[in-house]
């Protein structure tokens, strides 16, 4: 008997085991780590104490997160470790089972296994887990066909990490241009307009401590990776087929989102810290979007994240906790 590898028992299997194989990762002592079992133990003290400052206090410090973690510290019995893992094993499981469900076809496997094993992917659930939570949600809600169901999953996820405010903008701009059916060289030109006021918006009004923090840390930016992710970009671009020429309506989203999200961090690379941050969340869509492109741009861009997660994997190998 032949079996499909989008079999969903074969998917739920293999998302399992994906999820398994994160809980090995170094995920309890990574850079963050101590920052996590805190919360595991110790959100409801900490919601408490951010809606007792003032309601919007407490809505814009990602009160969703902490509910998740007051929620499996009732049922975990306040095991610290076991909700870190737990959350963990979460965040990769649903990543893994929807992104692989939808996508995964004989052509596009090698695609989807070099994306699940990138250090940039692996991080969202080992040292970045409140952004790897928020993007399991928004990947979750992105394959979702019930508008309601979508939109409510959508709107979360702000409140587990305030990045997606900016990816949620993304987002949007994606859905109405694709309901203004926009030419790809319009489109462009608004992404860039968009990526370009957000990042002026972001630099003049984020919080005093982002803008410090993107002080300090603007002398040690090499520019290696922007030069990385333009070559990538217009491979994207010079390779991609008409826009509407996709079969589906969701594939034009990806693409069109990718676009947009490709183009803040270009914007963003030099004067916002978070921009890393955002590549990490949305770099899914980004390995995706070659899905969407001609043989040879798909061949190009595969090629560059092979070797960029060869070349990752290599400097941490001999970093502590391999370097998450």
């Amino acid at each position: 008997m032949k079996i499909k590898i989008n079999n969903l028992y074969v998917t739920l299997f293999l998302a399992g085991l994906y999820g398994y194989l994160i809980t090995l990762l170094p995920v309890l002592t990574s850079v963050d780590s101590i920052s996590y079992l805190s919360y595991a133990v110790d959100s409801e003290s900490e919601l408490v104490r951010r809606f007792s400052v003032s309601t919007a206090q407490g809505f814009v410090n990602e009160p969703a997160w902490l509910l998740l973690n007051i929620g499996l510290s009732n049922l975990l019995n306040r095991n610290p470790e076991s909700i870190v893992l737990f959350i963990s094993f979460l965040a990769a499981f649903f990543s893994f089972y929807f992104v692989f469900k939808s996508s995964v076809t004989t052509r596009n496997i090698i695609i989807i296994f070099i994306l699940m094993a990138s250090p940039i992917f692996l991080s969202n659930f080992v040292s970045h887990l409140r952004g790897g939570v928020a993007m399991a949600l928004f990947i979750t809600a992105f394959m979702q066909k019930n508008k309601n169901i979508k939109a409510a999953l959508l709107l979360v996820t702000p409140f587990i990490h305030i990045s997606f405010v900016i990816v949620l903008c993304g987002y949007l701009l994606s859905i109405v241009s694709l309901k203004l059916r926009l030419s790809d060289s319009v489109y462009l030109l608004v992404s860039l307009v968009f990526a370009s006021a957000l990042t002026v918006f972001l630099v003049n009004f984020s919080s005093p401590d982002v803008r410090q923090t993107t002080s300090e840390n603007s002398v040690n930016v090499s520019g290696v990776g922007f030069l990385f992710w333009l070559i990538y970009f217009f491979n994207v671009c010079f390779f991609s087929r008409r826009t509407f020429e996709y079969r589906a309506e969701i594939d034009r989203v990806i693409f069109l989102f990718s676009i947009n999200m490709l183009l803040f961090y270009l914007c963003s690379y030099f004067v916002f810290y978070g921009a890393g941050r955002i590549m990490e969340v949305t770099f899914i869509f980004h390995v995706v979007s070659l899905f969407f492109i001609k043989n040879l741009g798909r061949a190009i861009g595969l090629s560059m994240i092979f070797f960029l997660n060869v070349f990752l994997w290599l400097t941490k190998l001999n970093e502590p906790n391999l370097g998450f």
